[in-house]
């Protein structure tokens, strides 16, 4: 993987896993604290952006600075009483000069490196990429596509859609791909019986890049959605056409990527642009990456075009792992 990333001209920056409070806030409830002799919070990481956020308040760089770094962190698992987990984690990210962040060419452009970095990964590791169920999918998404589609399908908004779409995330993370694997594990109440013939429709197709024209027109002929959120998902249409397009420039083949409507990351993670997740139906989220301008723009750092690929190592080398012995099996 370090390899992976120096080709494409990243650094090594290893980070001490704390980051003041003060500079980047919490973004979880569960987030620990360590107290230092002066009164300083420290936060523990957990995984995510925070303590390059505090690095960056510090050395804000002058051009575009790319990075990685490996780390551990501490996840505590699905259960309440789950023992907390050690992840492995690889960050590459890229930073760019002040002003940046308004050049669509230039978002896209760091868009498409996140998609063939995170297929690099794959290809490093000997994981297949693919809609072989055995292999892993490069999911491609926009975080204001799926509530528009949530809206014509009759999802009421607030806390209901936003339950929903977290609830279709995890179910695109573990590559359930049919309705009825997907519609047990929905939250009591947050899709309506008049909505879910719509949610079907909408969620559970096998979105290509060559789609999304539909996808468009699907998005342009429902006049009845707020008008603000329609033009929103019709920009992220835009935005994901764009960095497809250049990823497929670089070499990313179109068999390897899928469209995702239900593509939702956390705000605290990537709160704007394109979404990318690598998925497996055997361990979920093998990777997930996108940008994070707003995040650097929230602390004072400027209008910085900004984004990030995480990969999970344990996860990609399990993966990897049951691809050869299925490789062998079959042989």
């Amino acid at each position: 993987l370090a390899a992976v990333f120096r080709r494409h001209a990243a650094v090594p920056l290893h980070l001490p896993p704390l980051w003041l409070k003060q500079i980047a806030p919490a973004t979880s409830d569960e987030t620990a604290y360590m107290l230092d002799q002066s009164g300083a919070l420290f936060g523990l990481h957990a995984g995510g952006r925070a303590p390059l956020i505090t690095y960056l308040a510090v050395h804000p760089p002058l051009a575009t600075f790319k990075r990685y770094s490996f780390s551990h962190a501490l996840r505590r698992g699905a259960a309440a009483a789950a023992p907390m987990q050690e992840l492995l984690l690889a960050d590459f990210d890229v930073v760019g000069a002040p002003g940046t962040a308004a050049s669509a060419t230039a978002r896209a452009a760091t868009e498409a490196e996140l998609i063939k970095v995170a297929h690099e990964a794959c290809v490093a590791t000997g994981l297949p990429v693919g809609p072989a169920a055995v292999g892993a999918l490069l999911q491609i998404g926009h975080r204001h596509v799926g509530p528009a589609l949530l809206a014509i399908s009759g999802v009421p908004p607030g806390e209901p859609r936003r339950a929903l779409l977290g609830a279709l995330s995890r179910c695109a993370a573990r590559r359930l791909d049919e309705w009825e694997a997907c519609a047990a594990k929905l939250p009591r109440g947050s899709c309506p019986d008049s909505a879910a013939a719509g949610v079907r429709r909408y969620f559970f197709h096998a979105w290509r890049p060559a789609d999304l024209p539909k996808l468009r027109a699907l998005l342009e002929q429902h006049r009845h959605v707020d008008a603000d959120e329609r033009e929103a998902a019709l920009a992220g249409v835009a935005e994901v056409e764009a960095a497809l397009e250049a990823a497929s420039a670089l070499g990313v083949p179109p068999d390897a990527v899928q469209v995702e409507p239900r593509l939702w990351l956390p705000d605290e993670e990537f709160p704007c642009g394109v979404q990318v997740q690598l998925a497996s139906a055997n361990y979920g989220a093998l990777a997930r990456a996108g940008r994070y301008d707003a995040t650097l723009a929230a602390r004072g750092l400027g209008e910085r075009r900004a984004a990030g690929l995480t990969v999970y190592v344990n996860r990609l080398q399990a993966a990897a792992e049951m691809a050869r012995a299925a490789a062998r099996c079959a042989g």
